[in-house]
């Protein structure tokens, strides 16, 4: 009984499937040299396992926004001070993001309350005036917002009513 062997050589199909990288893309990384399959006798691209290893590393990069240029730099002169360099770089980059995306969920909570207060102090109007068919005054329990802005971060929504 034969035990089963790890392949030398994956086809682009399979490297596709295996990564979830698009065809196209695995193309686009030959052509800019990040990755050099070797090609069959039937001309079909060969990736053998330092290109796996680079495919990995382009994804995560990838994931992380790191642009192909310098994905590719950094493949083309790759040492354990530039990883730590480019890791440090990423951590720098997302640390922003998690900072914007946090004041952007600071803001859409601000809005989710000034919306609720609103909604309060329009069913008290309701309230106090009666049912909008009933009530002379049915067109003040009409809301009309206003926006400063129309960016989520730094608009400020204001109940007036009519």
């Amino acid at each position: 009984m034969k035990s089963a062997q790890p392949k030398r050589y994956y086809t682009i199909s399979e490297i596709s499937r295996l990564f979830g990288i698009g065809i196209d893309s695995l193309r686009y990384y030959e052509r800019l040299g990040a990755v050099t399959p070797q090609r069959g006798s039937n001309g079909y691209r060969l990736y053998d396992l330092d290109d796996i290893y680079k495919l990995s590393l382009i994804k995560d990069l990838r994931r992380l926004d790191v642009p192909m240029k310098q994905i590719k730099e950094h493949l083309d002169h790759q040492t354990l001070k530039g990883t730590l360099g480019l890791l440090e770089q990423e951590h720098h980059l997302l640390s922003e993001r998690i900072e914007q995306l946090e004041a952007d969920r600071a803001s859409v909570l601000a809005h989710r309350n000034e919306l609720q207060s609103a909604l309060a102090r329009l069913s008290y109007l309701k309230n106090r005036t009666g049912t909008a068919s009933n009530s002379p005054h049915a067109s003040s329990a009409t809301p009309r917002w206003t926006s400063s802005s129309s960016a989520c971060t730094d608009s400020t929504i204001t109940y007036f009513p009519t």
